[in-house]
Formats: structure tokens, C-alpha cells, sequence
């Protein structure tokens, strides 16, 4: 039987870390789609989100992203999930983590912000697939989108990543910033600044008390993330995953 074309030939991953500012180690490595035509990555984006198959992106780079974890078990990476996704029909996506239980622990579900979330309860439901299956859950682009300070209450990712334009302005953000801040204190959450660029930016970060960044300053795109030690550990809560027999 012939063999249907998979979204794997129209995007590929492309490597980021994102690392800890105290000792310059990476936390993991998000891996972002790029499309393999002559079109950006962000039309491709556009147009998967505007007709309806941006699932199928989503689940393309989750089998590379997991392709990857288990060559390299020295690393951790994080993938993208849209709330289109996500509310259409998680089904798939959290089938797809399944499939991977032995690397499960080493993957990040990055809940994108481009539209508002519908159907809390199937978030909900996906978050706890994910989690079931030993991958952490992070909201990207928090403060650039439609994710709110609700979100970070109902939904309690592991991971916020607080959208470039919150360090750029941090004057006119500072309430925001230390608001999140005070809610990763009292939920365990970890928080991310993205966009950093500058030796500046990554002084602020640490002076505001983030101790996780990513951006051009911290580590440029790469075809394939560098193998480091054991990541750092994300288990700041109570262990739910399923159990993997060897």
C-alpha cells in the first residue's frame, strides 16, 4: 500500500535552549517548526492555523522532537501544541506522547497563545494526559497572547514563559512580571524570559529574580540540540505519570 506524505517533509525542527542564567546550563531545548519550501515558517504557521491542519504540524514535530530524545538521553526538549490543537481534538497529540513513554520524562508540551482557550475542561483534560504520560506543560509567549493570569490559576503549567516584550518594557510591565512571580512562588511553576538578547536583558532577568532565559544572547538556532549532561529536574510536584515496564 502506498505510503500517504507525512507534514515531516513540509517542517522541520530547528533547536533553542533555554538555559539556567546562574551557570549558563541548558534546562532544554525548544524546538521550533520551519518550513522546508520557500515559504516562512510563519506563513506556514498562518496558513496551518487558518485551514485547519496545524494538528498535523504539531504532531510532525513531536515524533522528530522524540526521534531526537532517543538518540541524545542527555537532553530534554520542548514542542509546541496550539490551543487550535488542543481543542479540535487532543486525542492524537496525547496518543502521540504515549507512544513515548521512555522519553516522556524528558519532553515539555509548550501551549502556544495565539487564540483564547474555549473549552477549559478539554485543556484540562490534555494538560492531565500529558502529565499522566511524565511530560511538564508550559504556556509560551505569556503577556503577548491570549493566555491571562486566570490561565496560570486554573490551568498550573510547570513552566510560564513570559513573552519578549514584558523584558523589553519592563518598565510598563513590572506589575505583570512580579505578579507572575509571586504566583510561581506559590504554585511551583518555573519562569522563563524569552528574547533575550542582550548582556542587559540577562542582568534584569536575574536582578527581577528569573532565573531561566532564552534567546539569540543565550543560544542561537541549531539543526540539532547539543547533547549536555542530565537536564536539571522539572519535578517540583507530586509525581502522576504512568508507570514504563522494562
Amino acid at each position: 500500500m502506498k505510503r500517504q506524505p507525512s507534514m515531516a517533509l513540509a517542517v522541520v525542527p530547528v533547536f533553542q535552549p533555554v538555559i539556567d542564567l546562574l551557570n549558563g546550563e541548558a534546562l532544554y531545548f525548544e524546538a521550533l517548526a520551519r518550513s522546508t519550501s520557500k515559504r516562512s515558517h510563519g506563513e506556514l504557521l498562518s496558513f496551518a492555523e487558518t485551514y485547519g491542519f496545524i494538528e498535523l504540524v504539531d504532531l510532525a514535530m513531536l515524533d522528530q522532537a522524540t526521534e531526537f530524545l532517543a538518540r541524545s538521553p542527555g537532553i530534554r526538549i520542548g514542542v509546541n501544541a496550539s490551543v487550535s490543537t488542543i481543542e479540535r481534538n487532543c486525542g492524537p497529540l496525547v496518543a502521540a506522547v504515549f507512544m513515548h513513554l521512555q522519553e516522556a520524562d524528558r519532553l515539555v508540551v509548550e501551549i502556544t497563545e495565539s487564540i483564547a482557550v474555549t473549552n477549559p475542561r478539554v485543556v484540562h483534560s490534555f494538560i492531565a494526559g500529558v502529565r499522566a504520560a511524565g511530560a511538564k506543560v508550559a504556556f509560551d509567549d505569556f503577556g503577548d497572547g491570549c493566555f491571562s493570569f486566570e490561565d496560570i490559576v486554573r490551568f498550573n503549567p510547570d513552566i510560564v514563559k513570559l513573552a519578549g516584550v514584558m523584558l523589553g518594557r519592563r518598565s510598563e510591565y513590572s506589575r505583570d512580571i512580579s505578579r507572575v512571580l509571586a504566583l510561581a512562588e506559590g504554585q511551583g511553576f518555573i519562569v522563563v524570559a524569552e528574547n533575550i538578547d542582550t548582556e542587559e536583558k540577562r542582568q534584569a532577568c536575574i536582578d527581577m529574580g528569573i532565573r531561566y532565559g532564552q534567546g539569540f544572547l543565550l543560544g542561537e538556532l541549531a539543526s540539532t540540540p547539543i547533547r549536555t549532561t542530565a537536564p536539571a529536574s522539572l519535578d517540583t510536584r507530586r509525581d502522576t505519570r504512568v508507570s514504563v515496564k522494562s
